[in-house]
């Protein structure tokens, strides 16, 4: 038989399965070209010659760009890998994103759904972006700059969307918006614009504090008088004033924040005046900056003999946040300096002036005292206007730091209503015991 190509057999797979071809290997030296080859080693059943592949002719070449993507099967592209390259932290695919903070200037943080007030005026020119908390909801810094400034996250810079525009040096609010996945929207808006938006208005505030009873004589001491601050306030000035004035000397006070003193030249009278505005040296303050939640205490380094009914009045620049302008703070002592606090109602009452709205209330203690910590009720009307009661964590001097926070249930005040308040559980050795009300009048 005539050598012929594999290729032009006819019906290959009928051979028995034993059969054996004979195929010829001219590439091998005579006498040895003759190869014997199983039918099981032949390769059979082709589909015939290939014409095209996806679409190509010719010598192929394949690339992502020849394959579409679809649903099961999909691809990674640039923006893809630059969002992957970007995250941090622990992703399953489905967190929701972060809201945008404005991180060289002051963090945006807390609490999700706020607007947020910050009331010194910022001058940078370059805010760096980062995320820490809930897409979605507007942030806000106050910005006083000749410049626009330029906000950047990742490395991109971004553009106002809406607004007014920039007005050079002109005190306004940046807003800013994490959208999440669609970027970041910022605008900039007048101080009086937008929900939580603006500065409020600074009224100087003045608070009088009882330093001694109206009968007995004072004498030198430390801590004659303690409270704590119900709100961030700068220290304007502060005046004191005698019901009676005594003889020999004046009297001459220092005020301690935090057990520090906040003056280089202490608080005086002159010889027999009752007054310090006639004070011959006029007090300095040498750390004007009072902090929420800040103990304020008062101590007689001297004191005129025979010198009665101490008040020491305070004169403040509250730190307002915009929508809290109104409020006010009523500090109400619960106790005497000395003694040791105990349980039972009616520790203190106050009849309300006018109609309004508990925001808030702040137990405060000059001594936290051990084992446990105070637990207050108020009343209105003697029916409790808590759910959850105020309290202070063991040793704590204050519920500002209070693991469970105090749950109002009754917040309406009106018109001489009476408030009054039980101490159900008290500190061993705890002492000196205010209670701060925040009110909204109506």
């Amino acid at each position: 038989m005539a050598n012929k190509k594999i290729s032009e057999l006819t019906a290959v797979v009928t051979l028995p399965d034993a059969a054996l071809i004979t195929a010829v290997d001219l590439t091998r030296a005579a006498g040895d070209q003759n190869v014997k080859i199983a039918k099981s080693d032949l390769i059979t059943g082709g589909g015939g010659a290939v014409d095209s592949v996806n679409t190509q002719i010719g010598v192929v070449v394949l690339d992502t760009d020849d394959i579409a993507d679809t649903a099961t099967n999909r691809y990674t592209n640039d923006t893809d890998v630059t969002r992957l390259a970007n995250t941090s932290g622990t992703n399953t695919g489905n967190e929701e994103g972060d809201r945008a903070t404005i991180t060289n200037v002051i963090p945006i943080t807390n609490i999700a759904g706020s607007n947020y007030n910050f009331n010194t005026a910022n001058t940078e020119t370059a805010y760096t972006v980062t995320r820490n908390s809930v897409i979605n909801q507007w942030c806000q810094t106050f910005i006083n700059t000749l410049t626009k400034p330029t906000l950047t996250l990742g490395g991109v810079t971004f553009t106002e969307v809406g607004g007014i525009g920039w007005t050079a040096s002109t005190d306004l609010y940046l807003y800013l918006r994490d959208l999440g996945v669609d970027g970041i929207h910022y605008s900039f808006l007048p101080k009086a614009v937008g929900s939580g938006g603006g500065t409020a208005p600074t009224t100087n505030k003045f608070i009088p504090i009882g330093l001694g009873d109206l009968t007995t004589s004072i004498t030198v001491g430390t801590t004659k008088g303690y409270f704590r601050m119900p709100y961030g306030a700068t220290l304007v000035g502060a005046t004191v004033s005698l019901l009676d004035a005594g003889t020999v000397t004046g009297i001459d006070i220092d005020i301690l924040r935090e057990g520090i003193s906040i003056l280089s030249t202490n608080l005086t009278t002159d010889a027999t005046e009752d007054s310090s505005s006639t004070a011959s040296i006029p007090m300095v303050i040498s750390d004007a900056t009072l902090n929420f939640d800040d103990a304020i205490t008062f101590d007689f380094i001297g004191v005129p003999t025979a010198g009665k009914g101490v008040i020491v009045t305070l004169e403040l620049t509250q730190n307002v946040v915009v929508g809290t302008e109104n409020y006010e703070y009523i500090p109400i002592p619960l106790s005497d300096l000395t003694s040791d606090l105990t349980v039972g109602v009616d520790k203190g009452y106050f009849d309300m002036p006018y109609a309004g709205t508990l925001i808030d209330a702040v137990i405060s203690l000059k001594d936290g005292g051990t084992v446990n910590g105070i637990t207050v009720d108020i009343n209105k009307n003697a029916v409790s206007v808590l759910s959850t009661k105020i309290t202070t964590d063991t040793t704590e001097t204050t519920s500002v730091t209070a693991t469970t926070p105090l749950v109002i249930s009754d917040a309406v005040l009106a018109v001489n209503d009476r408030l009054t308040f039980d101490f159900d559980i008290v500190p061993t050795s705890a002492k000196v015991a205010i209670l701060t009300l925040t009110i909204n009048p109506a």
